[in-house]
């Protein structure tokens, strides 16, 4: 294993050697991370005066890496203030977008039900101190520039994020993983640049990153490239520019995710986006189901029991379907039809309303898998990431990339 280590350390080294000679400062910064990363190891693995002398390799590494990385943050910043200035000369750039952009929609926090406490959290962070600037200044509050949002599948992180930049009255700008990697070298961290500097062209933006721990997972694996150079954009924003950008990243598995992400200041809080409680699944419900027809024997107060552990998709996905309640809808109409084949259409039988009716939902829950029993793994080690500050036992951590 020694021998391992002391392999890659050197070819990192001479790898940043090369990349420097090139003026190169990104991959130069990312070998010699990589070569002090290799050192420790190589420290941990020995004795005495020889584990003295690597550790203070290492150290020595870890601090050109720092002055490398200080190079590429102010390279960025000179060429971004170049953009700024070149978007405010009148240049169209609009050929040069890649990424699909939304502007303000009807989507706001009320329409995400429960979750008081992530609210809260996100009003704090964010949404205030965009629209009361003031107030933070005034009272000396640091704002966030970025949250991480976590939880199980189907419990509207997207929707919250979207309700989010609708609140801060920004454009929201979501890119899907598929855009950014790449089966060749070096491409995935150049798409990675290129989506922050799109961000960035933007007065104000909210960049929405979903699945995030597929491309931030912990170093010491391939996606060390990309978590490098995700850090090193991250690092490079300045909150005093004109063009303000706010980052939100999602993931189902935060325990997956390189902890210098959280540590970089730019994220400045997690939010746990949970299952829905009884309180949310009734608003959930009598929303999916208002101006519905429903028959004497629905309850929505049974239904609200019955659904524990259903995610908000799972009880009523409007958009795709899919949802508990729209079964119930669906198997009603059909129920509906059936009864009109052979059925004059002038006639009283034909016209007459069929509500839906518990039958259509006894149907429905056979049809639904709640998220709690699918994903208990995935729910019970959120709950864990949550309750311990993002402590977690990845021993069985999942290992698909």
């Amino acid at each position: 294993m020694s021998s391992f280590n002391a392999d890659k350390k050197r070819e990192h080294e001479n790898a940043a050697e090369k990349a420097l000679a090139n003026n190169d400062y990104a991959k130069a910064f990312f070998h010699t991370h990589q070569a002090a990363e290799f050192t420790y190891n190589l420290a941990e693995q020995s004795c005495g005066d020889l584990a003295f002398a690597y550790l203070e390799d290492a150290n020595e590494l870890v601090e050109i890496a720092a002055q490398l990385k200080a190079k590429i943050i102010s390279a960025s910043s000179v060429q971004r203030s170049a953009d700024v200035e070149s978007a405010s000369a009148g240049v169209d750039n609009a050929e040069q977008k890649q990424w699909t952009v939304s502007g303000k929609s009807d989507i706001r926090l009320d329409d995400v039900k429960g979750l008081a406490e992530a609210k809260e959290i996100v009003r704090d962070a964010l949404i205030n101190p965009v629209n009361h600037p003031d107030v933070y200044e005034v009272l000396k509050v640091k704002p966030g520039t970025g949250l991480l949002l976590y939880g199980p599948p189907g419990t509207g992180k997207t929707m919250f994020a979207k309700a989010i930049a609708n609140e801060m009255n920004t454009t929201f700008m979501h890119v899907k993983l598929n855009e950014l990697k790449s089966k060749y070298v070096g491409e995935s961290e150049a798409n990675i640049a290129k989506m922050f500097k799109e961000a960035r062209s933007y007065e104000k933006c909210v960049l929405f990153l979903d699945e995030c721990e597929s491309m931030l997972r912990k170093r010491g694996n391939q996606k060390v490239c990309m978590v490098e150079q995700f850090l090193v954009e991250l690092d490079g924003f300045n909150p005093d520019n004109k063009n303000q950008l706010f980052v939100l990243l999602a993931t189902n598995r935060p325990w997956l995710i390189d902890s210098a992400i959280t540590r970089s200041g730019r994220i400045s809080a997690s939010v746990y986006v949970d299952l829905p409680d009884a309180e949310a699944r009734k608003e959930i419900i009598s929303s999916a189901l208002k101006n519905v027809p429903l028959a004497d024997d629905v309850s929505i107060d049974k239904l609200v029991t019955l659904t524990e552990g259903f995610s908000g998709a799972e009880l009523s996905h409007k958009e795709q379907g899919g949802g508990l309640c729209d079964d119930a809808r669906k198997f009603a109409a059909r129920r509906w039809i059936l009864r009109r084949e052979g059925v004059d259409k002038e006639s009283e039988e034909y016209m007459r309303v069929e509500p839906v009716a518990w039958c259509d939902f006894e149907r429905a829950f056979k049809t639904v898998v709640p998220t709690s029993v699918r994903d208990a793994e995935i729910i019970a080690k959120n709950k864990c990431f949550k309750e311990n500050s993002g402590a977690v036992d990845d021993s069985s951590a999942d290992s698909e990339e």
